[in-house]
């Protein structure tokens, strides 16, 4: 499977931003909300989701389940959920 090189510049980008990340965007030492670093207002953009998740499946970074969610902001947990979709 050939990646992209947006594809890597997109993942490059995320990946920094996420070790930037100020207090309030993480939860843990080296996870960030996505909704925190994708838009200011909202749910994280379908096609942003998509690039990310196959960015995701490449190999280019890594993307996790939110441990505890119940003692998180509920909000934004939901803000930051990437859906996977299942062909068949």
């Amino acid at each position: 499977m050939a990646v992209r090189e947006s594809l890597v510049e997109l993942a490059n980008a995320a990946v920094e931003a996420a070790s930037k990340a100020p207090e309030g965007y993480r939860f843990g030492r080296h996870k960030v909300f996505l909704a925190r670093l994708a838009t200011r207002h909202g749910r994280v953009p379908r096609y942003l989701a998509d690039l990310l998740l196959e960015a995701h499946q490449g190999g280019l970074l890594r993307l996790a389940r939110a441990d505890l969610v119940q003692v998180m902001n509920r909000s934004l947990v939901a803000d930051s959920r990437i859906v996977r979709k299942i062909e068949g």
